[in-house]
């Protein structure tokens, strides 16, 4: 048809006669004649104004929820299971746990959570993961030493189930306070046993 198209689709936005703007499918087509010229065109226009704000409010929420993931005061990791809950898979993840556990959120994406943390089970925390999973209630785990061979820090874990079936395990890292708490005991103890 020599760069002729015979359909066209196009989403913009018009002004409406009351003078407000509105968003607009249009949509039609061309019917040419055996020497390519044009004898017909029928088209319509659709008012997609509520969809069209509707998906650019969601995408507004979804830029919204993507900021406060990552820039929250705690460390984040959100997990999701293929197999009933079985394995759970780290699927996203806040700047803060790449600082807390030393290591980059494309290194371990997608790995099982026993992979990158070796000493989860240990730890106390993949029971806890499967049992928010599998009730929805979620869970605090109080401050708790976790170590494996890479890393070694207390974590305060509050893990919750996302209406997706993916747990989260929101955490802090309270290191520094129990390593501050040892030291004053230790303090405390030489004053108590000086004369």
């Amino acid at each position: 048809m020599e760069g002729k198209i015979d359909y066209y689709e196009n989403i913009h936005r018009l002004r409406h006669k009351d003078g407000s703007w509105i968003w607009i499918l249009d949509r039609g087509q061309t019917k040419f004649d055996n020497n390519g010229k044009a004898v017909r065109m029928v088209g319509f226009h659709t008012d997609i104004s509520k969809s069209k704000e509707l998906a650019l409010e969601l995408e507004e929420n979804q830029k919204i929820y993507a900021d406060f993931f990552e820039y929250t005061k705690s460390a984040n990791i959100i997990y999701s299971t293929s197999n009933d809950g079985v394995t759970f898979k780290i699927k996203k993840l806040n700047h803060l746990v790449e600082t807390f556990e030393h290591i980059k959120r494309e290194d371990i994406l997608g790995k099982n959570i026993d992979e990158v943390f070796e000493g989860v089970e240990e730890f106390g925390l993949l029971d806890i993961i499967k049992e928010v999973y599998r009730t929805g209630e979620s869970q605090k785990m109080p401050v708790t030493l976790y170590e494996d061979k890479k890393l070694v820090g207390w974590r305060e874990n509050y893990v919750f189930k996302l209406s997706n079936g993916d747990v989260v395990a929101s955490y802090e890292d309270r290191t520094k306070e129990k390593t501050l708490e040892k030291e004053l005991f230790n303090l405390k103890t030489v004053i108590d046993k000086s004369p």
